[in-house]
């Protein structure tokens, strides 16, 4: 995806592999609402990894897996170390959807569909490296990790990469 986090193109390069004999599972940060409509827009649909490996869209399904913690308790979780710790970060839990589309640049309907979150929290540090450190060593005794990624860290599940989604998504291919 660009900058613009357009799917159009994308779709038809997704498509364009299947002439080739390949399957294109995309992997994403972004929400199952996000792209739960990816597929309506690809000939050949597949499943679609969401939220950094935190879930699965199958194409013949219209719920998603959630492979990790709910969104919920990671906010909750983030909540009480911020408080017990003196954390400086704002996460997608904090802002409105005004915020995030200032931050991201997405429409605001598009940035409303990118905080509803069910397995991760992506969120921005406001503090130094090394209290980002002591936040990620301070991350693992509650079964949470941080990734960094272009704009945010999102935080998830220690369970939940893209890797082994995709491992998970591809077992669906083996049989």
């Amino acid at each position: 995806l660009d900058d613009r986090y357009a799917m159009d193109a994308a779709s038809a390069a997704m498509d364009a592999c299947n002439e080739f004999g390949g399957i294109c599972i995309p992997v994403t940060s972004k929400t199952f609402d996000e792209v739960k409509g990816l597929n309506l827009s690809r000939t050949f649909p597949a499943p679609v990894i969401f939220e950094n490996g935190a879930g699965i869209l199958w194409p013949s399904r219209t719920q998603p897996e959630i492979l990790g913690m709910p969104a919920a308790t990671i906010s909750e979780l983030l909540g009480q170390m911020r408080v017990k710790h003196g954390f400086q970060f704002r996460g997608f839990m904090d802002m409105d959807a005004a915020e995030v589309a200032s931050l991201t640049g997405l429409a605001l309907a598009d940035a409303d569909l990118a905080q509803r979150r069910l397995a991760s929290q992506p969120l921005r540090w406001n503090d130094s490296r090394d209290a980002l450190d002591d936040f990620i060593a301070a991350l693992e005794p509650e079964g949470l990790q941080a990734v960094e990624g272009g704009r945010f860290h999102c935080v998830t599940d220690v369970q939940c990469n893209k890797g082994s989604a995709m491992l998970r998504a591809a077992a669906g291919y083996s049989h």
